[in-house]
């Protein structure tokens, strides 16, 4: 599994043109490589992006970087999905 820890607007200071393209190309590798990926998020959920998130929600199960959050992103790293609520 993969356990990539960002709140995604990292990607914007490649270039904000480029973003979505960027975005997605790196997601699309991770996704390559493995399909159990969890992307913990530092920021609170109701700080995340809307745009960000149908990007990733396409590749990676987001969770919040807390306790429960992260117990529920080692689980998809181990191949479980489980069902999270934030």
């Amino acid at each position: 599994g993969i356990l990539i820890v960002s709140d995604a607007n990292t990607f914007l200071t490649v270039s904000e043109e480029n973003y979505d393209r960027t975005f997605t190309d790196f997601l699309k590798v991770v996704h390559d490589i493995s399909t159990h990926i969890a992307w913990v998020n530092p920021m609170p959920p109701e700080r995340w992006s809307k745009e960000s998130m149908v990007g990733i929600l396409e590749y990676a199960r987001m969770y919040p970087y807390t306790r429960q959050g992260m117990e529920a992103a080692v689980d998809v790293m181990r191949g479980r999905i489980p069902l999270y609520e934030y």
